[in-house]
């Protein structure tokens, strides 16, 4: 059963709703900290910074924060692989193929990433050490093709003028 709420409007067409899309992708690249959430390319550099400050990572003195942190990491490793990988497909039946490749590159490495350290978080030495490091490696790309990606999303939009 569907309920609607509010007036009922027309569908807007395909290629509106693409334009649309593209706007967002390039506006949210860039867009400011909001109710303390970073977004874009800032929230990448946020978490890189988090994930390399070691003094957040302590699971000898601060196991109950170690946990939290890996659980908050793991989530957003997830929230980050299934996103990407629903940009691609949605962007590659629109016929952008190459914006749907850079995020096909982007779930394809993170996934296979999040698969190898699921639930191993705190089986590893040193406080995770070599799994943020690799982590942070893996984040750093991703944020250069995401910035790569909007820049990309600007310049076919300026395209379809």
């Amino acid at each position: 059963m569907l309920v609607h709420f509010g007036n009922k409007a027309e569908r807007p067409a395909d290629d509106e709703i693409l334009r649309a899309s593209l706007q967002t992708l390039a506006d949210s690249f860039n867009a400011p900290c909001e109710r303390g959430y970073w977004q874009g390319g800032e929230a990448y550099q946020k978490w890189i910074a988090g994930l390399g400050n070691d003094s957040l990572w302590d699971f000898e003195n601060a196991r109950d924060d170690f946990y939290r942190r890996s659980s908050v990491n793991q989530c957003t490793l997830r929230s980050l692989t299934d996103e990407r990988r629903c940009a691609c497909a949605y962007l590659g039946e629109c016929g952008q193929a190459e914006l749907a490749e850079m995020y096909r590159g982007i779930y394809e490495s993170v996934g296979a990433f999040y698969r190898k350290w699921l639930g191993k978080w705190d089986k590893v030495p040193d406080s995770g050490a070599e799994w943020r490091a690799k982590e942070v490696r893996l984040l750093e790309k991703a944020l250069d093709t995401e910035r790569a990606i909007a820049e990309k999303a600007r310049t076919v939009l300026e395209r379809q003028g």
